[in-house]
C-alpha cells in the first residue's frame, strides 16, 4: 500500500509552523500515531512540543535527555525519540505499545520503521528548503510495516 499525501505546506517561521500544526494536525481525531521525520535541526522536536502543548504536555525534550515523555491526561500523550536506539521494534513493543489506548496521541521521532499496530498512522516529513524555511508533508499510512 502506498502512503497517501494528505497535504503539504511551506513554513517560513516558527510561528508559521505552529499555525500549520494547529490547523492541519491538531484536528486529527485520536487515537493516532505520527512518525516525524527530518534531518537533525529540521524541527521534529519543535513540532512535537507544539502538539504536546495543545494537550497540556510541556515536558517534551530533546533525545539527549529522555527517550519517552508521557502525559496521562485526555488524550494520553506519548512522545518517543528513537535517536540512537538500535532495536526500535523491541523498544517500542517493550516500552510504548502497552501504554496505547483509544485516547492516545503518539509522536515518534527518528523511527526507522512503521509499526504494525491497530491505530491510524501518519507520517510527517520535514524538509529544509533554506536555513529558515521548511516543507511539511503529511501522509496517511496504511496498516503495514516498512522501513523509512
Amino acid at each position: 500500500m502506498i502512503p497517501e499525501l494528505l497535504w503539504k505546506a511551506i513554513s517560513v517561521s516558527p510561528e508559521d509552523t505552529t499555525s500549520i500544526i494547529k490547523t492541519r494536525v491538531l484536528p486529527i481525531v485520536f487515537p493516532y500515531v505520527i512518525y516525524i521525520d527530518g534531518q537533525m535541526g529540521s524541527g521534529k522536536t519543535f513540532i512535537s512540543r507544539c502538539i504536546g502543548k495543545y494537550y497540556n504536555s510541556n515536558d517534551i525534550v530533546s533525545n539527549s535527555f529522555s527517550k519517552i515523555s508521557l502525559h496521562d491526561g485526555l488524550p494520553k500523550f506519548i512522545h518517543c525519540d528513537f535517536y540512537n536506539i538500535e532495536k526500535q521494534d523491541e523498544f517500542f513493543f517493550s516500552n510504548i505499545y502497552d501504554l496505547i489506548d483509544d485516547s492516545s496521541v503518539i509522536l515518534l521521532e527518528w523511527s526507522k520503521c512503521f509499526f504494525q499496530i491497530e491505530v491510524p498512522q501518519f507520517f510527517l516529513k520535514i524538509e529544509l528548503t533554506t536555513k529558515l524555511n521548511r516543507r511539511l508533508m503529511l501522509y496517511k499510512l496504511g496498516q503495514f510495516n516498512i522501513s523509512i
